[in-house]
Formats: C-alpha cells, sequence, structure tokens
C-alpha cells in the first residue's frame, strides 16, 4: 500500500519502507488512512514502518502535524 503523509506531500511504501518518493501533483479524492484500516495510524504506520537501530522511520517526523492517505491497496 502507498501512503500519502501530507503537508510534505511525500509517498511512502509498505512493500518497501526505505523507499520515499516525493510527490509533485495534486491528488484528489484522497482516502484517510484510518478509513482504509480497522487500526489508529499510528498503529498500523508503527506495524510496516519499524524503527531500525532505536532511529525512528521517518514517516513518524511530526507525526501530530501530519495527515496520511491511502494511495493504494
Amino acid at each position: 500500500m502507498k501512503i500519502l503523509k501530507n503537508p510534505e506531500n511525500v509517498i511512502f511504501d509498505t512493500e518497501n519502507p526505505e523507499k520515499i518518493e516525493i510527490n509533485s501533483e495534486v491528488i484528489k479524492n484522497l482516502i484517510p488512512l484510518h478509513h482504509s484500516t480497522n487500526v489508529t495510524d499510528c498503529d498500523f504506520l508503527s506495524e510496516h514502518f519499524k524503527s531500525k537501530d532505536e532511529i525512528k522511520h521517518p514517516i513518524f517526523n511530526r507525526f501530530g502535524e501530519s495527515y496520511f492517505y491511502c494511495l493504494s491497496i
């Protein structure tokens, strides 16, 4: 699943957690991540984007100020 993080406008992929894409296009009809899963955004992202060597994955930077959207399932 690809996940768009706003306001940074960055795309993350649950299949490849190390891959980060900068999104330069406007995407319409976004589906909030919590509408696509049965758990909270934090729980879902924690499951797919693990810390390495005690360093948090970049998806968690400014977590409280961010919005997450599901781009594909």
